[in-house]
This record gives C-alpha cells, sequence and structure tokens, in this order.
C-alpha cells in the first residue's frame, strides 16, 4: 500500500502476517477494529470473496459483497443478500443504510 502511495488513506491494514488466524475467521476483523477503537454496530465489511463475506458473518459485522470476479454473484448470494457491482457502489448502499 505504501508502494503504490495509498496507505495514507487506511487507518489500520491488516494482512496474513498479523494474525493467527486468517480469513474466513473473524481474527483479521477484530484487531483491525480494536486498533480503530470502533464496535462491532458500526462496521460494514465489503468484500469480494467468500472468504471476506465469512469474516465479517464471524465477527459479527454487517456486509456487502462487491462483484469484482474473485466469486460469482451466486456463490456471494450463499453468504448475503447485499450485492453491487463495484467498490462505489457499495459505498453509496452503506451511506443509506446509516
Amino acid at each position: 500500500m505504501t508502494h503504490f502511495g495509498v496507505m495514507d488513506v487506511f487507518e489500520v491494514l491488516i494482512g496474513r502476517e498479523n494474525v493467527q488466524e486468517p480469513k474466513p475467521h473473524a481474527e483479521p476483523i477484530l484487531k483491525a477494529l480494536e486498533q480503530m477503537n470502533v464496535g462491532l454496530e458500526e462496521v460494514w465489511m465489503i468484500g469480494d470473496t467468500r472468504l471476506d463475506i465469512a469474516s465479517a458473518q464471524n465477527a459479527g459485522v454487517k456486509s456487502i459483497a462487491v462483484l469484482s470476479g474473485y466469486d460469482t454473484k451466486e456463490e456471494l448470494l450463499s453468504l448475503t443478500e447485499f450485492i453491487v457491482d463495484n467498490a462505489l457502489d457499495a459505498i453509496r448502499f452503506i451511506s443509506k443504510q446509516v
């Protein structure tokens, strides 16, 4: 993220090397929330894979799937009813929910 010059727009970055249990376990999300000092009820997970959405469910946070080519709409529908075409649409959807 630093290499691409975008790390300054993120509050925290949790990668595989930062956790004992990777997605779909809840640990990556819970660790990020702890570092951000944010409660579960304040969070939406935007994900483009079943692992992302399952991790959100395991952490107890709301989720929305983005169709980016990693998993099909049908595969994502098995875990969430909220699916959009891209991240901007996800942000627009979430902003209407709060």
